[in-house]
């Protein structure tokens, strides 16, 4: 149950940072959810008879996973325009007292005194090891990763539970299970390819028809990376140019409100205003806004573009920032 985490951090995604589910997005993380499943029940089989408590702990499950799977979506919210330093220490600043009003709520204070010294000092040691320090990590990446992706790529967790089981504890894992872990592994890879956030390309301005420009909205056309390898769309992204970072929106596939089927990359940069174009460029893409389609006019199409660049600013800003 607590690997639904990643609908609830889909669905959260989609509600606070725009990011659509794509045919082939759906495709492979469903097939990493069905593989984690396997993972960790060989065969398939849950055993359901586990006395009276297991839907009350079904429920606290459930109640986890939508919990995790939402701060995914939250934590990069905030993560897109502050570093991952100012929001660790922010959360660690704020849960700490938020979790001893809700031990004073629970009536739980008195058990303060259990621990022994010693062992509070072993907390503080987990606490600042795998907890802030690998928080930290974590925001590190997730702030350079569409949260729809990182969540599949957290189902890394059901692997490192199982080779713990093995090294240390000599469980006999069935055939199924090391199958569904390639699968998993090999799912998780697929999506990972689905989403450049946070890479960094290069990329030489190239001549274009000025259609942009015709729309109110100009664009440096540019030649497209040979590892580029991010799914077609609109995408919101940072151009890189005299040493300053640029909000822009970014069109990579065909154009078929103009009849042509072959792909093409362009970027409008918000905010920014320039004399010459470019030799060359730095780019990173950092979040899927819309998929490619036609457009009846050129008008409809100027409205359209009008309308991502305002979704766009809402979540990079409008102008030139310090990279």
């Amino acid at each position: 149950l607590q690997k639904l985490q990643p609908l609830f951090a889909v669905v959260a995604a989609a509600l606070l940072l725009g990011e659509r589910l794509t045919r082939r997005y759906a495709g492979w993380a469903a097939l990493a959810v069905l593989a984690a499943y396997f993972v960790t029940f060989p065969g398939g089989r849950v055993d359901l008879t586990t006395g009276a408590g297991t839907a009350i702990a079904a429920l606290y499950a459930v109640g986890a996973a939508f919990a995790w799977g939402t701060s995914t979506a939250f934590s990069r919210f905030t993560l897109l325009k502050h570093s991952p330093t100012l929001i660790t220490g922010l959360r660690f600043l704020l849960t700490a007292p938020l979790a001893l009003l809700f031990l004073l709520a629970m009536r739980q204070a008195p058990s303060l005194a259990a621990p022994a010294p010693a062992q509070y000092g072993t907390l503080l040691l987990i606490a600042f090891s795998s907890g802030l320090v690998a928080l930290w990590i974590y925001y590190r990446g997730l702030k350079r990763t569409q949260a729809k992706i990182s969540t599949i790529l957290e189902l890394f967790f059901p692997l490192t539970a199982v080779a713990i089981d093995v090294i240390l504890y000599d469980t006999v894992l069935a055939p199924g299970q090391y199958l569904a872990a390639a699968i998993l592994l090999f799912a998780m890879y697929r999506i990972s390819l689905l989403d450049q956030s946070g890479k960094t390309f290069r990329a030489a301005v190239i001549p274009g028809k000025s259609r942009g420009r015709g729309l109110g909205f100009p664009t440096f056309n540019l030649r497209l990376p040979t590892d580029l390898t991010a799914e077609e769309g609109i995408y919101a992204g940072w151009v890189h140019l005299d040493g300053r970072r640029y909000p822009g929106a970014f069109h990579f596939g065909p154009v078929p409100t103009f009849a042509e089927l072959e792909r093409s990359l362009e970027v409008h940069i918000i905010g920014g205003s320039f004399s010459a174009a470019p030799a060359e460029l730095d780019f990173e893409l950092v979040s899927w806004i819309r998929e490619v389609r036609p457009f009846a006019t050129p008008e409809k199409l100027a409205a359209q573009i009008a309308a991502d660049v305002r979704d766009i600013s809402a979540v990079l800003g409008n102008g030139p920032t310090e990279p």
